[in-house]
């Protein structure tokens, strides 16, 4: 009696695994679909790129970059360059283990861009990373992290470090 239970469990078992992997592979299918079809986008989507921990993957466009907003510390890109902006999310790709919040398409969240909107040649000469600059209209694709504001509750702060033009 106890062999045929333990039999029966392991068929359970084994059933359970392909079917996950057999849905894993038809969401990549579906993804890889998407992605050309989305290739009028000009935009390289690596999806066996593995989104880090923390962070969501989204294609987003500028809508309004914010101007007036300046950090006070000298040695912060922010505080010489315009960095916040609004960012109307086009597309998710996907979500990293952990991240704190949910997006959907069409939502419109502020963002502050670690080293600013400007071309870093200008803003800051020295960054590794080419990153040519965004304005209103632009479109990219970037891992947003969400962290928490301390004292308000649910509230996040959005920032973007590095980011891909479309």
């Amino acid at each position: 009696m106890i062999f045929i239970f333990r039999n029966i469990i392991c068929i359970i078992i084994i059933g359970c695994f392909f079917c996950c992997t057999s849905v894993n592979q038809k969401t990549c299918k579906q993804d890889q679909q998407d992605s050309v079809e989305n290739s009028k986008t000009k935009l390289t989507l690596n999806l066996q790129e593995k989104i880090p921990a923390g962070k969501c993957r989204i294609v987003g466009s500028i809508v309004e970059i914010d101007r007036q907003f300046r950090t006070s510390n000298a040695d912060d890109p922010c505080s010489k360059a315009p960095c916040r902006a609004i960012v109307q999310i086009d597309r998710i790709v996907g979500y990293g283990s952990g991240f704190a919040a949910t997006f959907y398409k069409g939502q419109k969240i502020p963002i502050i861009f670690k080293f600013t909107l400007l071309p870093n040649k200008q803003a800051i000469p020295d960054l590794k990373e080419t990153l040519p600059g965004l304005k209103e209209g632009s479109s990219f694709m970037a891992d947003v992290n969400a962290n928490p504001v301390l004292g308000q509750g649910n509230k996040r702060q959005y920032s973007i470090y590095k980011y891909q033009i479309n």
